[in-house]
């Protein structure tokens, strides 16, 4: 027999998303690398992206940071869309 507990988590009542992709799509020519992705990234969360050679793990990271820009969505930063802002302005929001 199973024990069934019920909890709140307190702490998580209030989510704020650091770093949040809406609708992001990105390509290179005719070649799409990234089609209408979406996730948002917590406060105090630990977030990991794995998969094959490929498959746009440092394109993320890349678009995060403004070395390159998306075709079409918005990349939020502290709720702030910064998806035309340069680097530099973008290490002031983290």
């Amino acid at each position: 027999m199973a024990l069934i507990k019920k909890f709140r988590i307190k702490s998580f009542k209030k989510i704020k998303s650091i770093i949040e992709f809406d609708n992001v799509t990105l390509s290179y020519g005719n070649r799409i690398i990234l089609d209408n992705i979406s996730f948002k990234i917590n406060e105090g969360q630990i977030f990991g992206m794995l998969g094959p050679n490929g498959v746009g793990k440092s394109t993320i990271f890349n678009l995060i940071t403004g070395l390159i820009t998306p075709k079409y969505g918005k990349i939020k930063i502290n709720g702030e869309d910064v998806s035309q802002y340069p680097i530099y302005l973008r290490t002031k929001k983290i």
